[in-house]
């Protein structure tokens, strides 16, 4: 029997529409009936929401591990990360650079005018952000595509770089780095930068490398402006539109095509019972990507947070030099089988390694 693992789950390019009447129906959800040009290449996706065709099963881990192809760290309820090695520059469209991204909520302690505002890159969301003025951390990027504050920053970049491979905060590697995610907004705003872009620390410091998630960082702006009502952050979780309701650095659709913007409706929640966050990056609620239909898995129920009559979810994990596997209905319900108090996102259980789960069931 062959490994799960060493299955593809998907088509790799799709050539034309009607080579995969599944997927075709995943990508209108995702940017829009009749938008979408083909030939598509699926290895660019890093980000698949809960609906997405997958033709075999594969491992979904709950955190990030260098043994995972897909991890659910981020945005569980709307859907997973599958670690891709491809990359891709950002898209020019319009004199811009634009990335597809994904965000949630947060509290204002978390996000403010000292530590900028975060996103995910999710290459497949179909929501995409300006960069504007950036720097890329990551060491992907065409320096003459960046900005730079002065040239001893442009030849520190360089160096560290060729050096290095990626530049990180706190280790001598960047001198002039704040140490702190706090500081990230007030430290590189009067740069006249707009965005950051690097590899999630976390991740690179499980030895993930270029294989891990990156980050976004928002330093342009300055208010915690939700929806209609700019400082509502301070009392409640409200940080999902981050500019307002309509921003010109945000676009939906196929290839940021679509020159409208992106309509975030802030007051659009995704209850999903077991999950602690339910506020996360949209353009609204009858516009693409359509949330609420991309959750839906292709059995015609919820993602794997939710019970499905007559479906349980095979889960795996390392806990104390042995694997024991657990057949529940629910990831909640794996949570409860393991002791675990409160919510997702949460730490593994004490004593485990990893911990993963097989999706989607029906196809076990």
């Amino acid at each position: 029997m062959v490994s799960v693992d060493l299955l593809q789950p998907f088509v790799q390019v799709i050539e034309y529409r009607g080579q995969a009447p599944d997927w075709d129906a995943y990508l209108d959800a995702v940017y829009g009936s009749g938008s979408v040009l083909y030939p598509v290449d699926l290895r660019r996706f890093n980000w698949f929401y809960w609906s997405a065709p997958l033709s075999s099963a594969i491992h979904i881990y709950l955190h990030a591990d260098a043994r995972a192809k897909a991890d659910i760290s981020h945005f569980a309820p709307l859907g997973f990360t599958f670690r891709q090695p491809y990359r891709e520059a950002p898209l020019e469209r319009d004199g811009a650079l634009w990335v597809e991204v994904m965000r949630e909520d947060k509290p204002f302690t978390w996000e403010n005018s000292k530590a900028g505002f975060w996103y995910y890159e999710a290459r497949g969301s179909g929501i995409w952000l300006d960069l504007g003025r950036t720097l890329d951390y990551s060491c992907t990027m065409r320096a003459n595509d960046q900005h730079w504050g002065n040239i001893s920053h442009r030849n520190a970049y360089m160096r560290t770089c060729r050096d290095y491979g990626l530049i990180q905060k706190g280790e001598g590697r960047y001198s002039w780095l704040p140490r702190s995610d706090y500081l990230f907004g007030s430290f590189h705003r009067p740069m006249g930068l707009h965005t950051i872009q690097r590899w999630s620390t976390f991740d690179v410091g499980k030895g993930l490398s270029s294989s891990s998630r990156r980050e976004v960082v928002d330093t342009a702006q300055r208010d915690a402006t939700c929806g209609t009502q700019p400082g509502r952050c301070r009392r409640t979780r409200c940080c999902t539109c981050v500019g307002g309701p309509v921003s010109e650095r945000r676009r939906h659709g196929w290839a940021a095509f679509n020159q409208s913007g992106c309509a975030c409706d802030e007051f659009f929640r995704i209850r999903v019972a077991g999950y602690r966050h339910d506020g996360f990056l949209n353009c609204g609620r009858a516009a693409p990507p359509n949330l609420e239909s991309l959750m839906r898995s292709p059995l015609g129920g919820w993602n794997p947070f939710a019970k499905r009559e007559g479906i349980r979810l095979q889960v795996e994990a390392l806990c104390n030099g042995s694997v024991q596997t657990y057949s529940v209905p629910s990831l909640a319900a794996f949570s409860s089988v393991r002791g675990l108090s409160g919510m997702f996102p949460k730490p593994k259980p004490l004593g485990c390694t990893w911990v993963r789960f097989l999706w989607p069931p029906a196809l076990v």
